[in-house]
């Protein structure tokens, strides 16, 4: 078993250049878990993108870019591809050893600006409001 199974998914948005963002939706090695998982995919739909990706095994998002010697974060490279006016909404879920380590979702606008917010800190503030235990609310 993996230790690492990722998954991402957007809203429709757009983008300055498709081609840029091929490229980069390239650079991310993905290998869908057989049976129920998807390589990062870019879909296409009047001049708008949607990227999803589902049950990764041992998947990261960033990728080493030699002419910055350096890492990369993907969804920080996708960003600084987004139209001016867009808007981008990020979902992603990360499970470690069969427990989910991270569900994050997080809002990106094309001038720079951004909100995250940590969906299991908040299934634990829910839990803890309503008297249960954190997992009941995960298993939705």
């Amino acid at each position: 078993m993996p230790a690492y199974i990722e998954s991402l998914t957007t809203n429709w948005f757009t983008v300055s250049d498709t081609s840029e963002l091929q490229a980069l939706v390239g650079r991310i090695e993905c290998e869908p878990r057989e049976g129920s998982g998807e390589t990062l995919t870019v879909h296409q739909r009047d001049g708008q993108v949607r990227l999803t990706m589902f049950d990764c095994l041992d998947t990261r998002l960033d990728y080493y870019d030699d002419d910055l010697d350096d890492d990369v974060d993907f969804v920080e490279a996708l960003v600084k591809l987004l139209a001016e006016g867009a808007v981008l909404r990020v979902t992603s879920v990360s499970w470690y050893k069969s427990e989910v380590a991270r569900f994050m979702y997080t809002v990106y606008t094309a001038d720079g600006r951004s909100y995250d917010m940590n969906t299991m800190a908040a299934e634990s503030a829910a839990a803890k409001e309503f008297g249960i235990p954190a997992s009941v609310l995960q298993a939705f």
